[in-house]
């Protein structure tokens, strides 16, 4: 039997090995994918319902806009309060800013993570906005890392706010 060949039947545990290897490289690429787009989404259901909000208080300031010097007083803006106050009572014009202010802030803190709303003079500007931010992020302008908008008005990077001038 001289000149006889050995030929290799199957794979070798190399290959298998490599096989592996590349397979697991692919998974972990497809649940990193996985992980992005749940945290988009969940970012864009906040933004959407951020965004309600702020036109839910656009339009009560629009029907009570005489008033609106209280609702940018920010001693003014409480976290809670009687939601329900002006539902079944006649209620003076302030009371029922306060009332709308109420009824955000529960919406709000209801709908989003850490929800916060706020109504205040645009940052350079002499119109009003409101702000609506959630998770780390506060409903305020300033050059701090929390601020949903810095004092040029313009969106801190990484802020989870939206704003509306009104």
């Amino acid at each position: 039997m001289m000149g006889s060949k050995q030929f290799q039947q199957g794979a070798g545990l190399t290959e298998v090995m490599v096989a592996l290897l590349l397979l697991s490289i692919g998974v972990m690429g497809f649940v990193g994918l996985q992980v992005r787009a749940s945290t988009t989404g969940g970012d864009a259901f906040a933004r959407t319902q951020a965004i309600a909000i702020t036109d839910d208080l656009a339009s009560r300031v629009r029907l009570n806009s005489k008033q609106m010097a209280f609702y940018i007083t920010a001693a003014n803006w409480r976290d809670g309060g009687d939601i329900s106050a002006c539902e079944t009572a006649d209620c003076t014009p302030a009371q029922v800013a306060q009332y709308d202010m109420d009824n955000v802030v529960s919406s709000a803190a209801a709908m989003l993570p850490n929800g916060q709303v706020r109504m205040q003079q645009c940052a350079g500007s002499l119109a009003n906005c409101i702000y609506v931010s959630w998770d780390d992020t506060t409903p305020t302008v300033g050059g701090g890392d929390n601020d949903c908008v810095t004092n040029d008005g313009v969106y801190r990077n990484g802020a989870a706010c939206v704003m509306k001038e009104i």
